[in-house]
């Protein structure tokens, strides 16, 4: 009776991601593990097309998280907004300054992960808060890493500052696109999807068939809201 609710469930989740599809919706798994501990390799998300307010732009907050591609670029990349347009952004000792407040870290635990090596590693798990009703939680691996400190920065019109939650394990807008090192800003006109759903998991490691992970997918017994 268990097996045949479970089957129910996961077979409704099934349903509810074609007919996300249905709406606009786009299909997008997790390749790394820069999102960690939101999004973990292997997840498969259902990615909510951009809307759009009266002057043509996107309707998007601050820790919202978005997939974009850079220019030139079809790859696609999945990142947490930390500064809108204007705003301005700075990383002091690791934190998060915005607009000249060091934003809130709670930490909520103590890790030890694995590595694509099978190396295990000690990580902070924090939860941060960038606004009065919005906070997540990130990982911190060490401290003083290179970086930690970035200069000042003003987000220009039609851009965006964005991290990764794995924040010492995430090539981001704290590198520069130019130089080839991380993603740089994101440019509005690049954001493909905003927030949407966790589905299902699936065996992503090097080593497993495309045959091997489709076999391996685990659906969800409810969709995941994405925060």
């Amino acid at each position: 009776m268990l097996c045949l609710a479970a089957n129910i469930a996961k077979n409704s989740t099934f349903m509810f991601a074609f007919a996300l599809a249905m709406i606009g919706y786009r299909p997008f798994n997790i390749p790394s593990e820069a999102m960690r501990p939101t999004l973990e390799p292997g997840n498969y998300l259902m990615i909510k097309p951009p809307i759009y307010n009266e002057q043509g732009n996107i309707r998007i907050k601050r820790g919202d998280v978005i997939v974009f591609r850079k220019m030139n670029d079809e790859t696609s990349y999945i990142k947490r907004v930390i500064g809108l347009p204007n705003d301005t952004v700075q990383m002091v000792n690791g934190q998060v300054k915005l607009n000249g407040v060091i934003l809130n870290q709670q930490i909520t635990a103590q890790e030890t992960l694995t590595d694509v090596l099978r190396q295990q590693y000690p990580v902070t798990r924090l939860r941060e808060t960038i606004a009065p009703n919005k906070s997540y939680e990130v990982y911190n691996i060490y401290d003083n890493g290179p970086f930690d400190n970035t200069p000042e920065l003003i987000v220009p019109p039609d851009m965006y500052f964005v991290l990764g939650d794995n924040r010492d394990n995430s090539t981001d807008s704290r590198m520069d696109e130019i130089l080839h090192a991380g993603i740089g800003l994101v440019r509005e006109t690049n954001i493909v999807g905003v927030n949407g759903y966790k589905m299902a998991e699936f065996d992503d490691s090097e080593t497993s068939s495309p045959q091997e992970k489709l076999s391996h997918i685990h659906w969800y017994a409810m969709a995941k809201k994405i925060e």
